[in-house]
């Protein structure tokens, strides 16, 4: 599991995660996405493309570094997960929370409009 960040000039945090979110791959990122996410309560794009897979404890870790950068006014996109990943991710209800959207583009529209 990968956690890399997208370098932005423009105050918006971007994160890419690559592999397989499961009990392992939580426990190789979620410090660092934490750091990236709810410490810093900037608006964050995350892109899910290369997610291969995500658990429950991934869907948590989302979704308490979501409602923590909340608190202070910044928001957490999900930007294009595979269809499989997407599929859990509105099984849980995940997107009543956090948005999800198709493109990048899509979800700097969602955060500076």
């Amino acid at each position: 599991m990968e956690l890399r960040e997208i370098s932005r000039n423009d105050g918006i945090t971007q994160l890419s995660l690559i592999g397989k979110l499961d009990v392992v791959g939580l426990q190789a990122v979620q410090t660092k996405f934490h750091g990236h996410t709810a410490a810093l309560r900037k608006h964050t794009i995350v892109e899910l493309g290369e997610l291969e897979f995500i658990g429950s404890l991934g869907i948590g870790m989302l979704i308490s570094c979501a409602k923590a950068m909340a608190q202070s006014g910044a928001r957490m996109i999900l930007v294009g997960p595979r269809p499989e990943v997407d599929s859990v991710l509105r099984m849980t209800g995940i997107d009543n929370a956090i948005p999800i959207v198709g493109s990048a583009g899509e979800a700097e529209a969602l955060l500076k409009g």
